[in-house]
């Protein structure tokens, strides 16, 4: 569990550093760092396991999208979003 805000810091901290994060929301009650981005879960969750044993991923999942108008535009090669929640 998240102990002290230093720790909800560290966490914050080492997630932030891996490269393709959009997001980071952080639920102290129910222990668990909500993630959307680019980037691998598994390289995500590797540093806070350095720091938390038991880290885990609980699930993975493409982000609720909001409405959008439907446009077609060219389409350009971009790497999937995804949402993840970690379990800490």
């Amino acid at each position: 569990n998240f102990c002290c805000s230093r720790c909800r810091q560290k966490v914050m901290k080492l997630i932030a550093t891996v490269e393709g994060i959009a997001s980071i929301v952080l639920d102290p009650d129910k222990n668990t760092v909500t993630v959307i981005g680019e980037a691998d879960p598994l390289r995500t969750v590797k540093p806070v396991r350095k720091f938390r044993k038991s880290a885990t991923i609980v699930s993975i999942g493409p982000p609720k999208e909001e409405k959008r108008r439907r446009r077609r535009k060219k389409k350009r090669k971009r790497k999937r979003m995804l949402l993840f929640i970690l379990r800490i």
